[in-house]
């Protein structure tokens, strides 16, 4: 199960389950993600549901499904100046010394 913010951002909710025999699936299971923070929401989402075993008596129906977003109605002040920078300066300690 594949799911796509309407940014382009494309998420894995579920992948193959080889050594799952259970005929009950998944009923009222909450997928999730954090994939797709910090986006807007808005647009149009799609989900991609496939069965890539070839088994044609391993079947399923999807019989539910809903969207649920949490955020933020304005940007945390963080993001609000733009992306923050991952460079190779990101994860350093400096100690009390050298930032004076």
């Amino acid at each position: 199960i594949n799911i796509t913010s309407p940014h382009g951002t494309q998420t894995t909710l579920l992948t193959e389950r080889e050594q799952d025999r259970s005929p009950d699936g998944f009923r009222n299971w909450p997928f999730m993600s954090v994939h797709t923070w910090g986006e807007n929401p808005k647009g149009l989402w799609t989900i991609k549901i496939m069965d890539n075993t070839g088994n044609q008596d391993n079947g399923g129906i999807l019989e539910n499904f809903h969207l649920v977003l949490h955020g933020t109605a304005e940007a945390p002040r963080y993001i609000q100046a733009g992306p923050r920078v991952y460079d190779e300066n990101y994860n350093t300690v400096q100690n009390e010394r050298s930032v004076r």
